[in-house]
């Protein structure tokens, strides 16, 4: 059974998503250390969703 069919067994409903309201960094720099965001891990290599 899907997560989606659960819920709406359950009768639970969710929202959609909001629009982004700017445009976002997915990865800084700072010195020595990566900060990442928004990315998803596949096959042991970060992409940007």
């Amino acid at each position: 059974m899907s997560v989606e069919s659960t819920l709406a067994s359950h009768g639970i409903t969710l929202p959609e998503a909001a629009a982004p309201v700017a445009n976002y960094v997915p990865a800084v720099i700072s010195g020595s250390l990566l900060f990442i965001s928004g990315q998803l891990c596949l096959d042991g290599r970060f992409k940007s969703h």
